[in-house]
C-alpha cells in the first residue's frame, strides 16, 4: 500500500487506483517518483467558479483554450493567443518556474474547466496546487480579504455579488499557505470582493514583473495600430529593421508577420533549448540573432514560446513608433491606467 499522490488515501500497487478520488497509477509506468499518468479534476478550495484540470505526465501536452485563456500562459503573462483565436496552446516552456504555477491556479480564479499541462520537473509546485484544489473543512486562523477603500475599483462583498462568503473565506485561508503569494485579489461582476496580503506583501508593494512584459508588448501592438503607427500586423518584421532586410538570405526569415510574433509562431525556438540562441540572448543584441539564426519551423506553423520572439515584437513596436518600448508603455499604456511599474531592464535595442 501507498499513499495516493492526489489525496494521500491508502492505494494497492496491485489495482493502483485510488478507492477515494479515483486517481490511476498505471501498471506499465513507475511507481515511484514522477513517471506516471493520471488525471484528476477539482474545484480549488470547493469553489464552483474555479475548476483546473491537471494532467501529469513526462512530456508536454497540448492545452485546449476553449475560449479562454489558458492558465499555463498567465505563468508569463502571454495572453496573446488567445486574442488572435489560436485554439490549441502546447505548454512547453510556458511555465518558466514552477511556484508560478502555484500562485496563477489561485491567483487567477475565474477561469473554468481549462486544462493544463506540466511537464516534468514541476512536481512540488504541482503538488501544491493539487493540495490546493482538495476541498476540505475550514480549519486554522481567519485571514482578513475586506476589500480596501478605493478609487479605482468598486467594491462590493461575497454575498452581494453571489458568490459563497464561507467559500472565499476557506480560499483565502489556503493561499495564506502558499510561501510565494503576495496578494489576492477576487473580482465579480466588475467588484472587488475580496482583497488579501501575504508575507509583508502590500498594495504598494512593486514586483518584478519578468514575463508579464509580454502581456504589455501584446496590449502595446493594439495601441500601436489604433495610434496609426503599425498598418496591419500582417506586416513583415523585417520591414522594420531596414539596415539587416538586405542581407538576409532566408526566405523564412522574411515572411514573419507581427502576428506570427503575437501568436509566438515566428519559426524560433525557446532559447534555452540551444546555447548559441541562448547566448545571444543574454547578450542583449536581438538584431544580431535576426540576421545569424536560422529559423527552426516555417513561419506560422507552430507554437514555440520564447523570449527572441517577444523582444523582436518589442523592438518592432518601439521602432514603428518611433520611440522605446518603455517610453511608449509609459505614455500610452501605464499613465493612462494610473499605473506605476517596477524596474524595466532594457536591453541594447531599448
Amino acid at each position: 500500500m501507498r499513499p495516493c499522490r492526489e489525496c494521500q488515501h491508502e492505494v494497492s500497487e496491485q489495482d493502483r487506483i485510488c478507492p477515494q478520488c479515483g486517481a490511476r497509477f498505471p501498471a506499465d509506468e513507475s511507481w515511484e517518483g514522477w513517471g506516471y499518468e493520471y488525471r484528476s479534476k477539482a474545484a480549488v478550495c470547493g469553489l464552483p467558479w474555479l475548476h483546473v484540470s491537471f494532467k501529469y505526465r513526462p512530456n508536454w501536452v497540448p492545452v485546449p483554450a476553449k475560449g479562454v485563456l489558458a492558465i499555463g500562459q498567465f505563468a508569463c503573462g502571454l495572453i496573446t493567443l488567445s486574442q488572435f483565436g489560436v485554439g490549441l496552446v502546447s505548454l512547453s516552456q510556458v511555465t518558466l518556474a514552477g511556484w508560478a504555477i502555484a500562485q496563477v491556479a489561485v491567483a487567477y480564479s475565474l477561469i473554468a474547466q481549462v486544462g493544463i499541462g506540466v511537464g516534468y520537473g514541476y512536481g512540488p509546485a504541482v503538488r501544491t496546487v493539487t493540495e490546493l484544489s482538495r476541498p476540505r473543512a475550514v480549519t486554522g486562523e481567519a485571514v482578513e480579504y475586506t476589500p480596501l477603500s478605493r478609487d479605482d475599483w468598486q467594491v462590493s462583498t461575497p454575498a452581494e455579488q453571489g458568490l459563497d462568503a464561507k467559500l472565499v473565506d476557506e480560499l483565502y485561508r489556503n493561499a495564506a499557505r502558499l510561501d510565494t503569494l503576495y496578494a489576492l485579489l477576487v473580482v465579480k461582476n466588475g467588484h472587488v470582493v475580496a482583497e488579501g496580503y501575504f508575507h509583508e506583501g502590500s498594495v504598494d508593494q512593486l514586483f518584478k514583473r519578468a514575463s508579464v512584459t509580454k502581456s504589455y508588448t501584446s496590449a502595446l501592438v493594439g495601441i500601436a495600430l489604433e495610434e496609426g503607427h503599425l498598418s496591419s500586423v500582417d506586416q513583415k518584421m523585417l520591414g522594420f529593421f531596414p539596415e539587416i532586410a538586405d542581407r538576409i538570405l532566408d526566405p523564412r526569415k522574411k515572411q514573419i508577420t507581427i502576428r506570427q510574433l503575437l501568436q509566438m509562431r515566428g519559426g524560433y525556438p525557446w532559447e534555452e533549448t540551444d546555447g548559441r540562441l541562448w547566448a545571444g540572448v543574454w547578450s542583449g543584441r536581438h538584431l544580431n540573432l535576426v540576421e545569424d539564426f536560422p529559423p527552426t519551423a516555417d513561419p506560422g506553423t507552430r507554437f514555440q514560446y520564447g523570449n527572441v520572439t517577444s523582444n523582436w515584437l518589442g523592438i518592432t513596436v518601439a521602432r514603428a513608433c518611433g520611440t522605446d518600448l518603455k517610453s511608449f508603455a509609459d505614455e500610452h499604456l501605464f499613465s493612462p491606467l494610473g499605473v506605476r511599474v517596477g524596474p524595466w531592464n532594457q536591453d541594447l535595442d531599448g
